[in-house]
């Protein structure tokens, strides 16, 4: 067969065409503009898209790394590919509403000239379709409006699949009876027989009844999670320094119980606790950490720096790096010193106070401390650092991972050094980044529908609200 016949044909549509990528596809993934070229499309690069990847790579915003990596492939591309060319031109007639201001308006005009100038005009006549690609919902509104012969999509290789359901991760065995349970390994466990005890994934919990009604708020219940080919009971009483499973009355909350247990499991290297707010995933994460502290070198918590104005960036706050990410560490604090406060109410002589772990180089009095400077177990760091450094025999919390892209992601966990864990909280439904709307597209979800299901990789699904009944009835119906 024809060489050039048989790369048309294993492009996805059967035909080449004209793409038209804005910043938000590169942003989410920086080897887009390669997969593109790899199919024999010609890419055609608005101007305006390099102006706006200028201002992201000179902020201090989380994508910064991302908007550096593009510009790298594009001035390589510029110089090596003959189908891939940058284009400033615009069209603006009809279009009425244009501001120049405005980087999207831009955009649309450019899109607007290579469709009219040079599409409809044969230049590119080989080509069958012009193909504008944005993660951008609005924009790709209002280039279907503009121009309806544009084929307009959303980026979507390597789109995650869906996550099970949360309620796909119990299983329930009836009458299962302790006598089954053996106890030579040191803790309770049974070999693992799919036919007998249905599909159950690695790491997943099964609520076992000693009852044919299956009573799921029965105390008496038995929990076993997977491990390879066996199933090995969850301690009843399991806790992560002074916390423990709680429900606030809404009967047990049992994957909580699972949510401890892979916290403070040492093979379990990277943790997502998926879950609405209030279900406690920051707290737990905080308490595994400071019940493990002297298992690991330092912890360090991290999370995206999202304004709710979508603007991703450190600069414009007082101050220095410290007390700039003061908004985004508040949680972060309030979690430690709840803990904190339990302590104490329990009469610990061990309660510790935030600044027995985290060292901002003041006295207890707020005054500068003289002397050498302490060594922090744990340290508030920018999302960039986790990014930037190997990190071997350490506890990482990235809050709020759901404002993460999938690239994004990917850099943190491949960061990874030996004998360190990685904790992701999040809810998918809860998206501060427009770009990232579609939960099934942010980088947390994504991670998890690539990972599951492996002995290094923990899931767990929160449903209940343990923060307040009010914040239960907001995140289930809102």
């Amino acid at each position: 067969m024809d060489s050039t016949k048989q790369k048309t044909r294993t492009n996805q549509e059967g035909v080449t065409n004209i793409i038209v990528p804005d910043t938000s596809v590169l942003i989410r993934d920086p080897k887009s503009l390669l997969r593109f070229l790899k199919e024999d499309n010609l890419v055609l690069l608005p101007l305006q898209v390099l102006i706006e990847l200028d201002n992201i790579k000179d902020r201090r915003a989380d994508n910064a790394p991302e908007a550096r990596e593009v510009s790298v492939i594009i001035e390589k591309y510029q110089s090596e590919h003959e189908k891939f060319q940058i284009v400033g031109s615009l069209s603006r007639k009809n279009l009425n509403f244009f501001d120049p201001k405005k980087g999207d308006h831009v955009i649309l005009a450019t899109l607007k000239y290579i469709y009219n100038a040079m599409y409809k005009k044969n230049l590119y006549k080989k080509y069958a379709k012009v193909k504008f690609v944005s993660q951008d919902r609005n924009l790709r509104i209002l280039a279907r409006q503009i121009l309806p012969d544009v084929l307009v999509e959303q980026y979507k290789f390597d789109k995650p699949v869906k996550t099970e359901k949360p309620d796909e991760y119990f299983v329930k065995i009836i009458n299962f009876q302790d006598k089954l349970l053996d106890a030579n390994k040191g803790f309770k466990y049974c070999h693992y027989d799919k036919s007998k005890h249905g599909k159950i994934f690695e790491n997943q919990m099964a609520i076992c009844s000693r009852n044919s009604y299956l009573d799921i708020n029965d105390e008496t219940n038995i929990l076993l999670v997977r491990k390879g080919d066996i199933l090995r009971e969850i301690d009843k009483n399991i806790k992560a320094d002074v916390l423990r499973p709680y429900s606030n009355g809404g009967g047990i909350n049992w994957m909580q119980y699972l949510a401890f247990h892979l916290l403070l499991d040492s093979e379990i290297r990277a943790l997502f606790l998926v879950g609405t707010a209030g279900t406690g995933k920051t707290l737990m994460s905080i308490a595994a950490a400071i019940h493990l502290r002297h298992d690991y070198s330092s912890i360090l918590c991290s999370r995206p720096a999202v304004f709710m104005s979508n603007k991703d960036e450190y600069g414009f706050l007082p101050g220095d790096l410290n007390e700039k990410m003061n908004p985004w560490i508040e949680p972060i604090r309030q979690a430690f010193n709840f803990l904190s406060d339990k302590r104490k109410r329990g009469n610990k002589k061990d309660a510790l106070r935030y600044e027995d772990l985290f060292d901002d180089g003041t006295d207890s009095n707020g005054k500068e401390r003289k002397g050498p400077a302490r060594t922090s177990k744990f340290q508030i760091v920018p999302l960039n650092y986790i990014r930037g450094t190997t990190h071997h025999n350490k506890i990482l919390i990235v809050d709020e991972a759901q404002n993460l892209s999938p690239h994004q992601i990917k850099t943190i966990i491949t960061r990874m050094g030996e004998r360190s864990k990685i904790i992701f909280t999040g809810d998918p439904y809860q998206v501060d980044v427009p770009k990232l709307k579609d939960e099934s597209d942010n980088g947390m979800m994504y991670a998890i529908s690539k990972l599951k299901n492996h002995p290094m990789i923990g899931v767990v699904h929160l449903e209940k609200a343990v923060r307040s009944k009010l914040s239960e009835l907001a995140g289930n119906l809102l």
